[in-house]
């Protein structure tokens, strides 16, 4: 298994447990009859919230990054940039999921920034490979 699948995974791990870390959060809240329900009232906790923003983030962050790994796959052009691209955005990735829910602002931007500009060093990497 190369780098860039193993960062895939890794990547895929952080984003299940930010969607199960979604339902726990709203279950200690608000409760179980909350949680099991239709959730149609508008939630007042500012951590699942933040939470939920950072579930569709990494969703946004996954169009990107899934088909750079699988074209890295396909055409066979792991190379360095490749690789330390996707070991410093699933870094960065890691970082956002636990700085974005807690609350800490200048952190997350910067772990977002290093996670966008990993991203365009893949790019590099499967174009130059």
């Amino acid at each position: 298994m190369t780098i860039e699948m193993l960062c895939l995974l890794v990547f895929l791990a952080t984003f299940a447990a930010l969607l199960l870390a979604q339902p726990l959060v709203l279950a200690r809240t608000k409760g179980m009859a909350y949680v099991t329900g239709n959730r149609a009232d508008r939630v007042d906790v500012p951590v699942a919230g933040r939470l939920a923003r950072t579930v569709s983030n990494s969703m946004e962050a996954a169009v990107l990054f899934v088909p750079l790994v699988l074209a890295t796959e396909v055409l066979g052009t792991s190379n360095a940039l490749t690789q330390w691209g996707a070991i410093i955005f699933v870094a960065a990735r890691v970082a956002y999921a636990m700085l974005y829910p807690l609350g800490v602002v200048g952190l997350r931007t910067l772990a977002w920034n290093a996670g966008f500009a990993a991203l365009a060093a893949m790019a590099l990497g499967l174009i130059g490979g």
